[in-house]
């Protein structure tokens, strides 16, 4: 028998390539990440490269000339298992013409900046514990600890922003606990203004006497970002008139929003120091010791039973293709990436969706062709891909992008990033791909971002958990600008839980900016949820014109199920807007300075309220025909509006409540000569009461309106993952486009007293958020917002404390 095993393996060797120095058209290169050498190895399949860098030079070797690239000189590399890196892996005009591929058909292959930490856990030092049980009687309270090995010998010990434990993100030490919130008392007077804010002293003394003060960090909510910032100084401030009041100075400036414009709430938290990591699951590493600490997540957690992992100090870019064509990377997962802190200018400050970020897991700059098939990337600190300048026809086909940083997938750039003398990117390729639960640093993070950029298709994903916009299309505030976001299409996208609480004035899918031949269609938006009020299902922002917004469902908005800022010759057709809280449609088409009054279309849209109907003032122009309206709450069916400049316009109002009358159907028809074949009935949808919206064949409204339908359920990937990434997170089923009664997974948490509570859905699926706000003359303590889990509601129930200062 052994002849046979023998025969066997000279002719497998026989048959398969074996490189050496010189590669054939179509050769392919093999790398083992465990057993692989690069010493001696030779690259074929029986004496694999340890490492993508050796398989890379190889095949550059092969190639005489950076101008010698062509399709002959193709080749293929396979990996199997996980190379593990320290800096990124770039790939340049040279190595054009590559793929990079699994070696197994089910196998490992990626890359990963991961490193795992190894030594021994200590578990909480007692009162008379010595060393070495006791690594640092400055120990948070009930912490295990764990000392860190320096990088080289008598060099700096390994740091990092981010930490996971067999797999899952672990929280950075903070205070208060996660999803609540300090309050700003007050901006600082000039010439301090922005550069820091006044706070409870109660809630900033610890800090302010903490070893770890000068690594600590402020994380200021304003309404659509977050600045992270380093603290300078906390002092006492008694210049505010407060006995119990703090003065906290920031090293870089801030956007500082405080009460009464209410859609920041007057938020912040503190971050990374040792006495802020008292929680469950919270961490906290001391860097100028190299001592790491670690609350266990539940009762009986051993830290030594799991795996702990840390970017080995790759803060960016893992993997960069910079003047490449035709590169493909196929069936890899890409993971491990750290974000690090500006000590000059940390955050925006100034603009949305977490634009001053200049990395990304994964980077394409001048890149043309290129192909990102099957990739997963998880688990890393900025962006998940970044299409940047000078691309072309870049394909990101059926990826899976989750747990970052920040947003999911950004193409082009935007201010403050320099652009000068840049090609913006065209003709990108977003499709059948998964862009989930991201914003963990950066909490305006976007799920998919296309800023100047035009040509390109973001069709058939889904995109759910991000802090601010699921789909962001645009980068430019008025007319005045050429937009580099033109014909672009956003199609049979499914976008459901924005904002969850966290940021405010954003939507399921939001345009910005002069947008010529955009289409909007076929998508499914639901469970837009705000901190405070604006938050929409599709969303034209200033100055957003000449789109098209065909044949989408939206439902469950905090505020409008579509809202128009202000904009020219947009058009809504064959659209269903349901269960916007605050309105199911708004046109804010106020005069804008020296923009004027805006225009727009809608025509053959159902709109299903329960409650108020529009918000509009009607001093622009609107054509409005061809509808089905109704109201389901009411004893009548009629709509209801809600105008802040009906009859006589006043200023623009930020908040509806204070500034709206409400007006009947029949009042806006004679007003604006609009709808004068809609009609007022019930549309008969299957089952609205769990959400499915599709109209029974008996529907009134097919006939009537002519409305075009299309089929909800095919929005999202054209294949499913089986909601692994719901299981992931949550611990629970994916619900899909409904809530039926099984999929239930919480409980109404009851209400508060004195406060107002949004995100109501008629039973809690998990993944669904509620917020809280305590009204005027109370503040909240306790969880802001709350989500649910297999494990039930997240965070404690708050409650609204007496206060006389302006509440949150």
């Amino acid at each position: 028998m052994l002849w046979k095993v023998l025969l066997c393996v000279w002719l497998h060797c026989a048959i398969l390539p074996q490189p050496t120095t010189a590669l054939e058209a179509g050769d392919t290169v093999y790398v083992d990440a465990v057993h692989g050498s690069d010493t001696s190895g030779n690259g074929g399949i029986m004496s694999p490269f340890l490492t993508l860098i050796a398989a890379r030079n190889l095949i550059r070797a092969n190639r005489t000339a950076v101008d010698n690239v062509t399709q002959s000189a193709k080749a293929t590399v396979r990996l199997r298992g996980t190379v593990r890196m320290s800096d990124p892996f770039t790939l340049e005009h040279i190595d054009s013409g590559t793929k990079y591929t699994a070696w197994d058909v089910d196998g490992n292959a990626g890359l990963s900046g991961f490193q795992r930490l190894q030594g021994r856990w200590m578990p909480p030092p007692k009162r008379e514990a010595t060393a070495p049980e006791q690594l640092q009687l400055s120990a948070p309270a009930g912490a295990w600890s764990l000392r860190l090995a320096p990088e080289k010998k008598s060099g700096p010990f390994h740091t990092f922003n981010s930490l996971f434990a067999n797999g899952q993100r672990l929280v950075r030490a903070r205070e208060p606990e996660l999803g609540s919130f300090y309050r700003m008392e007050a901006d600082l007077p000039p010439p301090r203004n922005g550069h820091g804010f006044v706070a409870t002293g109660d809630d900033v003394r610890v800090l302010s006497a903490s070893t770890d003060l000068n690594a600590a960090e402020a994380v200021v909510y304003s309404s659509w970002m977050t600045s992270r910032r380093n603290i300078e100084t906390i002092t006492e401030y008694p210049a505010y008139g407060e006995n119990n009041s703090a003065m906290v100075l920031l090293r870089a400036p801030a956007r500082i929003e405080i009460d009464p414009y209410a859609n920041s709430g007057s938020r912040y938290y503190l971050e990374n120091y040792r006495e802020a990591c008292d929680e469950a699951g919270e961490w906290f590493l001391d860097a100028t010791g190299g001592v790491l600490y670690f609350q266990p997540r539940h009762a009986g957690e051993d830290p030594n039973q799991l795996v702990f992992e840390a970017p080995s100090g790759v803060a960016g870019d893992l993997l960069v293709l910079n003047g490449t064509s035709d590169v493909t990377f196929e069936d890899f997962t890409i993971e491990g990436t750290d974000w690090s802190i500006d000590p000059t200018n940390s955050s925006s400050g100034t603009v949305q969706a977490a634009s001053f970020l200049a990395t990304a897991a994964v980077h394409l700059v001048n890149a043309s062709s290129c192909v990102l098939d099957n990739v997963t990337i998880v688990r890393v600190g900025t962006n998940g891909v970044w299409v940047d300048h000078g691309c072309s026809n870049t394909s990101v086909l059926g990826c899976y992008v989750a747990d970052t940083g920040a947003g999911g997938i950004r193409i082009g750039r935007g201010k403050p990033l320099p652009e000068a003398d840049m090609v913006a990117p065209v003709g990108t390729r977003v499709e059948n791909s998964t862009v989930v639960w991201g914003s963990h640093v950066y909490r305006e993070g976007n799920g998919i971002l296309l800023q100047h950029s035009s040509n390109n298709t973001i069709a058939r994903n889904e995109v759910a958990f991000f802090g601010h916009c699921g789909i962001s299309v645009g980068w430019t505030w008025d007319y005045t600008i050429p937009s580099g976001a033109v014909e672009n299409i956003i199609r049979g996208n499914l976008v459901h839980h924005v904002g969850n609480g966290e940021l405010s004035d954003l939507a399921g899918i939001y345009f910005l900016g002069v947008s010529n031949g955009t289409r909007c269609e076929e998508n499914v938006i639901h469970s837009a949820i705000p901190y405070y009020e604006y938050g929409h299902g599709i969303y034209l922002d200033q100055a957003t014109s000449h789109v098209s917004v065909r044949r989408n469902l939206v439902y469950l908005t905090e505020g409008a199920g579509c809202y128009q800022h202000f904009g020219h010759n947009n058009t809504f057709t064959d659209n269903i807007f349901a269960l916007g809280r605050l309105g199911v449609l708004w046109h804010a088409n106020f005069q804008y300075g020296q923009f004027g009054p805006s225009d727009l279309q809608y025509q053959r849209n159902i709109a299903y309220a329960q409650g108020p109907m529009f918000q509009s003032p009607y001093n622009g122009t609107w054509i409005s025909d061809y509808n089905v309206y109704f109201n389901a709450s009411d004893e009548s069916p009629s709509p209801t509006y809600l105008s802040a400049t009906f009859p006589n316009p006043p200023e623009y109002c930020r908040v509806p409540a204070t500034c709206n009358v409400t007006t009947s159907y029949a009042a806006w028809k004679a007003y604006t000569g609009n709808d004068a074949h809609s009609l007022v009935t019930a549309p008969a949808f299957v089952d609205a009461a769990h959400f499915n919206f599709q109209l029974k064949p008996s529907s009134p409204v097919f006939r009537a309106i002519e409305f075009e339908e299309f089929n909800h359920s095919s929005a999202g990937p054209s294949f499913s993952d089986g909601g692994r990434w719901y299981q992931q997170f949550l611990g629970c089923p994916h619900p899909g486009h409904g809530k039926s009664q099984e999929e239930i997974a919480c409980k109404d948490p009851g209400a508060v007293a004195n406060a107002d509570r949004s995100g109501d859905g008629g039973g809690f699926a998990c993944g669904d958020v509620i917020v809280y706000r305590c009204r005027p003359g109370f503040r909240i303590a306790g969880s802001t917002f709350r989500q649910c889990t297999a494990s039930g509601w997240s965070g404690t129930q708050p409650r609204c404390l007496s206060d006389p200062r302006p509440s949150t």
